[in-house]
């Protein structure tokens, strides 16, 4: 994986956030456009209204006559201006805020994109919460920024053309009066746009902070619930919200305060303005209507300065907040090479002196110099005690992380030359975490292979011993399993996990304890079903278990602990010669002989399930 990240803080760094993130607005150029142009006709008209303003006051007729005629003609003229004026500023908000929503629409599936390409080690390094936030939070306001505030600063910089302009045309002398003022008014906000930035920063890490704690509570809601520590995590939860709060509010706090200053800098410099007007209204060189036409382009003068100083002090905020998008926007998808873009799907698999840590614990070696040949239609259990590295050899062979030494084989191909679809297309798995998703028991089960009808997704369910509970549902296969099947016992879960797995009717399985949620009888169905399925597609199976039963009908037993291979053969060749699956299996072993008492039941079980999903 090639990580791009942004470069330190640098004098051009709102120049190139801009930069970066414009590729994304100018794909819109043409709503931009449309957006623009009623933004500039709206400039138009408030320049005229200027202009006009000057003409009605100081054209008022001194014949009563004329007053009626007059003021319908200024009416009728009011009115269309006015309604012309909102037309405008209706197409103008619409193409903004449509070029706003398809731009975080762009910049999240991009972020969503080169996250979800990213190899394990990437991802298991992040917060999944400060992940969500960037995706929802960050891109929306990197986004609204980009549709809205630049377009404002292009709207801003005219309209204080405008206004300087029509000022000017009033009256020079305090025209300069305004122009000399404007610099002082907004000298606060570019004084504290430094402290603003670091303002933003702080609000954006505190309010990931929160997703990311509330986050990993309701994943773990069972154990909070089970060692009572709602009342523990409530106040850890409020610290972390008073956080939030305080930082939002000191943000808040400073923004009110620029914007009182602001305004208080600006009613003393109209309160100079009309002093200085008085005089020349007494003198006879302004009149009333140019003293109102002129107010109302030093305020526009004044409105579009804010504007683009507003825009500045939030483009100091944004920026802290676009750091991080852009980080994810720049990123690389993990490459595969290509050069094999198929395997021969026989299912044969070596692993030759492979040895592996992972990235975020770089220090803590997982495997040593593991070599295991698998051949073609096998089945292969791995035993050994938490933490041997049982997992992890089917990790390594899905290709979720490259492995620091050594290679692996599939049917002779080594995986470093396979692309990734190429290889995961032939295996199933099933994961040793649930990892159901929201949505019903059908669109989790067809999960598996796109595309799958009703008969095929029922015929995986009968094979992972899954249609009879599923059956018993609300509504079927149509039931809705809530967030990660919440409604569902874990055994449930897994046999859901095995159909998705079973329903792509794959040439290498892989079963991380997928059976250990099961009851006895149950494990013995579906073991036997798993059985008689791989025998018939001829496909290789390898079973990470503590199921006796299921180990001693593997084809191979590989014993691991503590990374390394330990023993290899059949049960009872362990039983004599590995001391570690001696000490693995002894407790057990007076169980699995009394449970074999109720074979024959299961047996009759088994093959009255078995005939149902041939059937079908």
């Amino acid at each position: 994986m090639t990580e791009k990240r942004p470069k330190g803080k640098s004098p051009n760094e709102m120049t190139l956030t801009i930069k970066k993130l414009f590729p994304f607005l100018s794909k819109y150029k043409k709503w931009v456009i449309v957006g623009t142009i009623a933004v500039l006709v709206g400039i138009a008209i408030s320049f005229l209204i200027g202009l006009g303003i000057r003409f009605v006051i100081d054209g008022f007729p001194e014949d009563p006559s004329e007053v009626a005629t007059f003021l319908s003609d200024v009416l009728v003229v009011t009115l269309v201006v006015i309604l012309f004026s909102n037309l405008m500023q209706c197409v103008a908000g619409y193409s903004l805020e449509k070029v706003a929503v398809s731009v975080v629409e762009d910049i999240r599936c991009k972020i969503f994109k080169n996250l979800t390409g990213q190899d394990l080690g990437y991802i298991e390094r992040q917060s999944s919460g400060d992940m969500q936030t960037r995706i929802v939070a960050d891109t929306s306001a990197v986004g609204g920024f980009l549709s809205a505030q630049i377009p404002t600063i292009f709207a801003s910089t005219l309209m204080l053309i405008a206004g300087i302009a029509g000022a000017c045309y009033i009256s020079a002398k305090m025209t300069f009066v305004v122009l000399a003022c404007v610099p002082l008014i907004f000298l606060p906000f570019i004084i504290l746009s430094k402290k603003l930035r670091i303002l933003g920063k702080r609000v954006q890490t505190s309010i990931a902070d929160v997703g990311r704690f509330s986050g990993e509570i309701f994943r773990n809601i069972k154990v909070v619930h089970a060692y009572n520590k709602e009342n523990d995590e409530n106040l850890n939860f409020s610290k972390l919200a008073s956080v939030a709060a305080d930082s939002r509010l000191s943000t808040s706090w400073l923004r009110i305060i620029l914007n009182r200053i602001v305004e208080t800098l600006a009613m003393t410099g109209f309160a100079i303005l009309l002093w200085s007007a008085a005089g020349d209204i007494y003198t006879g060189n302004l009149t009333i209507g140019e003293l109102v036409a002129f107010a109302y382009f030093a305020l526009l003068i004044v409105r579009s300065a804010g504007s683009f100083f507003g825009v500045i002090s939030s483009l100091n905020v944004v920026v802290g907040t676009a750091k991080k998008v852009l980080e994810y926007l720049e990123m690389e998808p993990n490459s595969w090479p290509s050069s094999a873009e198929s395997i021969n799907g026989q299912g044969e698999i070596e692993f030759k002196n492979v040895g592996f840590n992972y990235p975020n614990r770089a220090d803590n070696k997982v495997l040593f110099n593991f070599n295991l040949q698998i051949k073609a239609g096998s089945h292969i259990a791995l035993v050994g005690s938490s933490g041997a590295g049982k997992s992890t050899i089917l990790e390594l062979l899905l290709g979720f992380y490259e492995i620091s030494e050594g290679n692996i084989y599939v049917d002779g191909t080594d995986i470093k030359l396979l692309n990734s679809t190429a290889l995961r297309s032939s295996m199933g798995y099933v994961p040793q975490k649930e990892s159901l998703i929201s949505g019903n028991v059908f669109e989790n089960i067809s999960y598996g292979l796109s595309g799958a009808d009703e008969q095929t997704v029922k015929a995986a369910a009968k094979m992972a011993y899954a249609d009879e509970f599923i059956q018993k549902l609300p509504k079927g296969y149509n039931t809705d399993l809530g967030e990660v099947g919440s409604q569902l016992s874990g055994g449930q879960k897994q046999r859901i996990s095995l159909a998705r797995a079973l329903i792509r009717d794959p040439q290498i399985l892989l079963l991380d304890e997928a059976k250990s949620g099961l009851d006895t009888a149950s494990e013995r169905i579906v073991t036997k079903a798993i059985e008689q399925w791989a025998k018939k597609r001829k496909a290789t199976v390898i079973t990470i278990t503590h199921s006796l039963e299921t180990v001693q009908n593997a084809d191979l037993i590989v014993v691991m602990d503590q990374g390394y291979i330990v023993g290899q053969g059949s049960h009872e060749d362990l039983l004599i010669n590995c001391d570690v699956y001696q000490n693995l299996t002894f407790e057990d072993l007076k169980q699995v002989e009394d449970d074999l008492a109720s074979s024959n039941t299961v047996t009759k079980t088994f093959a009255e399930t078995n005939t149902e999903a041939e059937a079908v």
